[in-house]
């Protein structure tokens, strides 16, 4: 319900809520502060502690969601993610593109 809450106030961006580009809107900025480790003393809790379950895979992007090893893979492969043309897939359209689940591509 918190979802559709905050859609219908702040708007929809490839299928997540927007940001508010240059400038921020406060409560985003504060979460966003805490997911990016900006000043937490303890380190990554919040990271440490929230999980994201691929699901059916639609709203989980390939390249730059943290859904394998807690590391995107644009950071892990960059020089692969530069050469890529598939940057704004999500991770069921690799899947349909032929990304079979043994990993055959």
């Amino acid at each position: 319900m918190w979802f559709r809450v905050l859609a219908a106030r702040y708007g929809m961006e490839r299928g997540r809520l927007r940001t508010g580009g240059r400038h921020r809107f406060t409560w985003w900025r504060k979460i966003a502060s805490i997911r990016e480790d900006v000043g937490v003393s303890e380190g990554k809790w919040f990271g440490d502690h929230v999980v994201r379950r691929v699901g059916d895979s639609v709203d989980t992007f390939f390249w730059t969601d943290p859904w394998l090893d807690e590391v995107p893979l644009s950071e892990r492969f960059g020089r692969l993610f530069e050469l890529a043309e598939t940057k704004p897939f999500t991770v069921a359209e690799m899947f349909y593109r032929g990304w079979g689940t043994d990993g055959e591509a």
